[in-house]
């Protein structure tokens, strides 16, 4: 097996099922308000007057955040680039949120680290290996 190949195989793995859709999966029935977002890859930007910035691949700002795990939560959310998006009304909700699927991504980079050594021993690329998972995927681990 190539690097190419594993990238290929566990990108397709996470996408028929092994990745858990965030934030649906994570709610849990929490009480949430729909907010609007741009349709558009977004990156967390710096902290800012204890606001933190989202922004577009240009570098522009297009979105506040009130604290860091909002803005992760908004980060992860828009892996599928909706144009609407469910977020706790409750800070710690928030908190929970995402904390869940950091632990949830944790545990896939666990797994594909595990199999890597496994099926490409000689090879000292893990790192750019996964990322390039993540990055086929648009998934971010902040």
């Amino acid at each position: 097996m190539t690097e190419k190949e594993f990238t290929a195989d566990w990108a397709g793995r996470l996408q028929g099922g092994l990745l858990k859709n965030f934030p649906d999966d994570f709610l849990s029935g929490a009480e949430c308000e729909e907010r609007t977002i741009p349709s558009i890859y977004l990156v967390m930007g710096e902290e800012l007057f204890g606001q933190y910035e989202i922004l577009d691949s240009r570098g522009s700002c297009v979105l506040m955040a009130q604290s860091l795990p909002e803005a992760k939560y908004i980060v992860y959310s828009n892996r599928t680039k909706p144009q609407a998006l469910k977020i706790p009304k409750d800070e710690a909700r928030i908190k929970e949120s995402v904390k869940a699927y950091e632990k949830h991504l944790d545990g896939i980079i666990r797994l594909m680290d595990s199999e890597f050594k496994t099926k490409l021993p000689q090879s000292k690329n893990f790192v750019a290996v996964s990322n390039g998972v993540f990055n086929l995927l648009n998934l971010k681990r902040f």
